[in-house]
């Protein structure tokens, strides 16, 4: 569900149709809230603020953040569209502390910790100040947090863009979209479109092309790039992993790349792809690409894999000739299963320097380490 505290933006990004209207207009907080608590009696629990900047008046905010906190109901969440470099500690603070995990979730555009880009489309930006807040947000583990990056404004040559996006993922956020700028109609960057070399799908969604500053070939990277964030990253089934991959890289850009054009040599489809697919074939990149941490990843990915599934998967990787050997030597020391059940419901692999024993039931799966 869709709601609103305000309209207009007080920044005049020039890319963004809302700088055409920085007039700040605030609804009733009253009003508001009595929205949320009727779509909330009629079965909607998914809601999502389209204020510009959420926190622009913070007091205003604050009371609707109260409201959501105080709800005696689960499974229910919220998102809103933050500007990060204004918003306090306190207001942080409120939620870390009272609002139940993943409740709230925030939307926080980077778009470019580019200075000259940023100078170029009018965005003032602190971003160190910015990248310190997104860090405070995710000590506690309490808000969802979603970054945007935008490629293609000026200035921005495909370096910069890695720059902006190495830094930008290495905060680790749960999610990180990377979209490609779209001229849109009535905006003054659109009107200086000749000045800086755009060349732009004149239907909408207007996304360009190219630009003074990145060729068709370099948008074609960054696309392949954005590809292979949605299915790696984004998707969050193997965040273990990706994150110590990302961790032992020097460009986690380089990284997506690479990765992208191992897919496209290798003559796999974008699409139709299974869960055990994406593993596998991220795995096969790393043994080819990142030999040196090939066997730790490959641990994780195992981990990560049998922790997404809730029910005994397909493995994708070789079976061990003696699992049940070790089962049974398992279940010496640890008779919280029935040896059958284990044969049955237990998954065992290799994991670093011992065995991995993950066994499924009727709740989450459960994990041993076996020497």
């Amino acid at each position: 569900q869709y709601l609103e505290l305000s309209r207009g933006c007080p920044f005049h990004c020039s890319y963004c149709l809302a700088s055409l209207d920085n007039k700040i207009r605030y609804f009733p907080v009253s009003r508001v809230i009595d929205s949320i608590d009727y779509l909330l009696s009629v079965g909607a629990r998914t809601f999502k603020f389209l204020d510009r900047t959420f926190n622009v008046k913070e007091t205003l905010a604050g009371k609707i953040i109260d409201h959501i906190i105080d709800l005696d109901i689960k499974d229910v969440s919220f998102q809103f569209e933050i500007t990060g470099d204004i918003l306090s500690r306190d207001f942080i603070d409120k939620i870390n502390s009272r609002a139940p995990r993943n409740r709230i979730r925030f939307e926080i555009g980077i778009q470019s910790t580019n200075p000259e880009t940023n100078a170029l489309v009018n965005r003032h930006q602190d971003i160190p100040r910015l990248f310190q807040t997104i860090k405070y947000i995710q000590e506690k583990d309490v808000i969802d947090l979603h970054l945007d990056l935008i490629a293609g404004l000026p200035q921005e040559d495909i370096v910069s863009f890695e720059t902006t996006f190495n830094k930008s993922i290495r905060l680790f956020p749960k999610e990180l979209q990377l979209g490609v700028l779209k001229l849109l109609r009535g905006t003054s960057l659109r009107d200086e479109a000749k000045r800086h070399g755009y060349v732009y799908n004149a239907d909408p969604p207007y996304e360009i092309y190219s630009s003074k500053w990145l060729s068709a070939i370099d948008m074609q990277k960054i696309v392949l790039v954005e590809r292979m964030l949605n299915v790696h990253y984004n998707k969050g089934f193997m965040n273990r992993a990706i994150r110590f991959v990302i961790d032992n890289v020097a460009s986690p850009f380089s990284l997506f790349l690479a990765l992208g054009n191992y897919w496209k040599e290798s003559g796999y489809a974008f699409g139709g792809y299974q869960l055990m697919d994406v593993f596998e074939r991220f795995n096969m990149f790393i043994e080819h690409a990142y030999p040196e941490i090939s066997g730790e990843s490959l641990s994780l990915l195992k981990l990560d894999y049998l922790l997404y599934h809730k029910q005994k998967p397909k493995l994708w990787w070789r079976r061990l000739p003696n699992r049940n050997e070790i089962l049974r030597k398992f279940y010496e020391t640890n008779q919280e299963y029935q040896l059958v059940e284990l044969y049955k419901r237990a998954v065992v692999t290799t994991y670093q320097n011992h065995y991995l024993i993950v066994v499924y039931g009727e709740s989450l799966p459960v994990v041993f380490h076996h020497s």
